[in-house]
């Protein structure tokens, strides 16, 4: 009966998506975090996620004349030289070929869509609705996770959509994303939109609450490091400091403070704990550098063979090495690592020069997006060195549309720039 819905109502979407492709853009981001394919028991005749990516593509091959893409965003070209060194690692795949196809299929589907968010998120407008339905769609799976927790999933296990949010690790990282970006969100929301914008504040504490939930200690890394990023900025220092200190007291108060205080036991001594997991993350990375790179230190041994590679040696079953930069390193060779960090350095360029386009001229809004896309970014480094999130979409998207505010605070500043030349022209004529 729910497949059968599903399934009624993509027509119906398809159609839309066709006739206004920006919409197949929301609806995207929306679904990534609770797809409605999951209300189906399984059934895999629903592929609402690739229908709907297909639908966007063509919707904008259709009418690419409305949109006014600003530029190509920086990191557009490192991403697909990242795809570039994913395939070329599969030729050199060391144990499976079919396991790294199956990969660069996904990295293929993050490439086409962070393509399509630089060229269809062309105005300011557009970036404001996007991260919203971010939010949105965060915001909708963390209702579900805090009502998930009380129902006896303590650490929320098994709740995402199936990928690389469906376990502690992972929705910890993505709820701690979010959390800079929901509180930007509801700061350039307008007053008068009071529900709204409410709405949007109450929601952080929320994610924040959620994380706590995961014991996920990546995740809590992960909340203080967006906090320290956005202490940089003199103007935040004193609301995130006083935020932060109401939030570590009631943690310290909680019985979680337990799952945190092993980070600096175990970190110290590198002792293993009884899932193992600090120390097996120190044995999985020498194994990544010091084994497995140097067969193939150019081109990788294959995108995750790295796991399979693991399952061979005493640890006994295919496990990620734990880090992003390893598994990038080991799975694709030095060529896709200096490509994923040729598409961050990108970014975050993209990101600093709007922000100062955005100071120079006094906008508020954008500087806002500018800082929480960065304090985001900062969040998924100090998670993705603990675990391996090589594949997880937001954080590419992040660098997507960090271009994409460039671009359009550049675009806007030139069209108000035009009509005083002009008028200056004018004057030095009369």
């Amino acid at each position: 009966m729910r497949a059968a819905l599903v399934l009624a109502m993509m027509p119906f979407l398809i159609g839309l998506i066709l006739s206004r492709p920006y919409f197949g853009i929301c609806l995207f981001i929306f679904t990534t975090f609770i797809r409605p394919q999951n209300l189906t028991w399984g059934f895999e005749e629903v592929r609402f996620a690739l229908l709907v990516a297909l639908a966007t593509a063509l919707g904008y091959a259709l009418k690419r004349r409305q949109f006014r893409p600003g530029g190509q965003a920086s990191c557009t070209p490192w991403l697909w030289a990242l795809m570039g060194a994913m395939l070329l690692s599969t030729l050199t795949a060391q144990v499976s070929i079919e396991t790294s196809l199956e990969w660069n299929d996904r990295f293929i589907k993050i490439a086409i869509f962070s393509t399509l968010l630089t060229l269809m998120v062309d105005r300011r407008e557009r970036i404001d609705r996007t991260f919203f339905w971010y939010v949105a769609g965060t915001g909708a799976l963390a209702l579900w996770a805090f009502e998930q927790h009380f129902r006896g999933n303590e650490r929320l296990e098994g709740i995402g959509n199936g990928g690389d949010i469906d376990h502690s690790n992972g929705i910890a990282c993505a709820f701690a994303m979010a959390v800079p970006l929901t509180l930007a969100a509801s700061a350039n929301t307008p007053k008068r939109e009071t529900l709204k914008r409410w709405g949007l504040f109450l929601l952080a504490p929320l994610l924040c609450v959620d994380t706590v939930f995961t014991q996920s200690r990546a995740g809590y890394l992960a909340i203080g490091t967006a906090g320290l990023a956005a202490m940089r900025y003199r103007t935040l220092r004193w609301k995130v400091f006083a935020v932060m200190l109401v939030g570590g007291v009631a943690f310290l108060s909680s019985k979680y403070m337990k799952r945190a205080e092993t980070i600096v036991e175990q970190g110290r001594g590198l002792d293993r704990s009884e899932d193992g997991s600090i120390a097996l993350r120190v044995k999985l990375w020498e194994m990544g550098v010091f084994d497995f790179l140097p067969t193939s230190p150019l081109t990788g041994v294959g995108q995750q063979n790295s796991a399979l590679l693991v399952k061979e040696t005493s640890v006994g079953k295919a496990k990620s090495l734990h880090n992003t930069w390893v598994q990038i390193l080991v799975d694709g060779g030095v060529l896709a690592l200096v490509a994923y960090l040729g598409a961050v350095v990108a970014g975050l360029r993209d990101l600093g020069r709007a922000r100062r386009e955005a100071l120079r001229r006094g906008d508020r809004e954008v500087w806002r997006w500018t800082v929480a896309v960065e304090c985001s970014l900062a969040a998924f480094a100090a998670s993705a060195t603990f675990n391996s999130f090589d594949y997880l979409e937001m954080p590419y998207w992040l660098l997507a549309l960090s271009g994409t505010i460039r671009a359009v605070a550049a675009r806007e500043a030139g069209e108000v720039a035009r009509p005083l030349e002009a008028s200056a022209d004018l004057l030095a004529t009369a």
